[in-house]
């Protein structure tokens, strides 16, 4: 556990450190630079988070599929873009460090290069991915995490309305995870409704019946059913039948790093008190890019309470898993530059809070397989 701190610490600390220099580089500059994204301090933590990701060892789930079907093949057949990738590093030799650091560049740059306008945002981004424990995710389900990354990249062109270029970026994420085809009807959503939630009320309301539908999982699965067999027909996942929702293994997130007990009373805290100050955060910000960002982050936290427990369910929500992440960013700042007291004690409390939920995943690595290795120690 001692050396999984260090790492994961060190890293992030490295992170936060490069984040505040390009925030400041940003405030210097000023809004009417066109700023590049492609300096040291923005790129030296990319590569480190890469770096570290590539030389880790059965860090996430899946990390033991992953590592034997790029060393000894697979039986399963995979999305083109990536098998492509794979079959051709694998044929070349290449050691699976650099395979594994591929997958991790790419995610965490287009996490970040998303937000390129935003710098004030790449501390808190770099704190919460780490602290936060999202990076698992990343390095679990990677396919579909890679195809999430470029679909939080091609928000921009939902805002601009640059239909041609979003429908791009998901023939590119279906290249990557077949399941990218959900993403087709985000952009006629978007396109000319930013904010599908602009009342608190609405949301609140809509927050209790998710909370009253997470403890009757069986009334969630006769409410989908049926659309979840066209889906899962549809995309060729036919082995996914009604009965998979029954799979005890398969609808626990604990082995993911999700928290259970405290952790989700935590969660109704940090989501509440986003809703809660959400009016006020859309006004501050004033951004159409926000409204449709912070609707899709809505409708994640209500697909938590909703379907958290299920691995499997929760497959379609992961397009818009990594929105928490920024959503986190986004509050935290929008609570320190309010100069009141109460929303910077609540952003300190939000620090605090997955410093120690940090800390719970670590404690069971073992089991959630957080606890990091590297390649060379075993």
């Amino acid at each position: 556990m001692l050396q999984s701190i260090i790492v994961y610490t060190s890293l992030s600390t490295f992170m936060i450190l490069c984040g505040i220099v390009a925030a400041n580089r940003e405030q210097y500059k000023g809004t009417t630079f066109k700023l590049s994204f492609f300096h040291l301090e923005t790129l030296l933590p990319l590569f480190a988070f890469a770096v570290i990701f590539g030389c880790r060892y059965n860090v996430g789930v899946d990390y033991p599929a992953y590592l034997e079907g790029y060393l000894y093949g697979s039986d399963r057949e995979f999305e083109v873009l990536f098998s492509l990738v794979t079959n051709g590093m694998s044929d070349l030799g290449i050691h699976y460090a650099l395979y594994f650091f591929l997958w991790a560049f790419i995610e965490v740059f287009l996490l970040f290069y998303t937000f390129r306008k935003q710098r004030f945002l790449f501390p808190y981004i770099a704190f919460f991915l780490i602290f936060g424990s999202y990076y698992l995710s990343m390095m679990n389900i990677i396919r579909q995490q890679l195809a999430a990354c470029i679909f939080l990249f091609s928000l921009q062109y939902i805002d601009s309305r640059k239909c041609i270029k979003y429908y791009l970026c998901v023939l590119l994420a279906f290249l990557f995870h077949k399941s990218a085809l959900l993403l087709f009807i985000v952009y006629p959503l978007f396109s000319k409704k930013k904010d599908w939630f602009p009342q608190r009320k609405f949301q609140l309301f809509l927050y209790l019946i998710a909370v009253y539908l997470s403890v009757n999982y069986d009334l969630v699965i006769k409410l989908i059913a049926a659309p979840f067999s066209l889906f899962t027909t549809a995309l060729g996942y036919e082995n996914y039948l009604e009965g998979i929702l029954y799979n005890e293994k398969l609808n626990s997130v604990a082995q993911f790093g999700n928290n259970t007990g405290l952790g989700v009373y935590v969660q109704v805290y940090l989501s509440s008190v986003i809703i809660w100050y959400s009016s006020r955060m859309k006004e501050y910000y004033n951004d159409s890019f926000f409204l449709i960002f912070y609707s899709l982050w809505f409708i994640r936290i209500l697909a938590d309470f909703v379907v958290g427990d299920s691995i499997i369910l929760n497959r379609p929500f992961v397009y818009v898993y990594n929105l928490k992440i920024v959503m986190l960013a986004y509050f935290v700042v929008f609570c320190l530059r309010t100069k009141q007291k109460l929303p910077q004690l609540i952003a300190l409390s939000f620090i605090l809070i997955h410093i120690i939920l940090f800390l719970n995943v670590l404690s069971n690595g073992e089991i959630n397989t957080s606890m990091f290795k590297f390649f060379w120690q075993i």
